[in-house]
């Protein structure tokens, strides 16, 4: 069975997000450093395991708008396909 590691992470930053705003509504204390270190960590743990988008390479350059629309219809490009 996998667990999933995102679920408990998100669950401290968000406790240590609501610890903070009460803090600021009421006036008390800021939190321990044990919990802004636990919400760091956990806050960089979340951007590591966060997927990265891969880059994508185009086959042929891109069709400027007033180049020659490449069906061959001999129309630019913004007038026949570019709509």
């Amino acid at each position: 069975m996998s667990t999933n590691r995102s679920q408990p992470l998100s669950t401290i930053v968000d406790l240590f997000l609501i610890a903070t705003l009460l803090a600021m509504l009421f006036g008390s204390a800021p939190p321990s450093p044990a919990v802004q270190a636990a919400a760091r960590i956990s806050r960089d743990e979340l951007a590591e395991a966060s997927p990265q988008a891969a880059q994508v390479k185009r086959a042929q350059p891109k069709v400027g708008r007033n180049d020659p629309c490449p069906c061959g219809s001999g129309r630019k490009y913004k007038y026949c396909h570019g709509r």
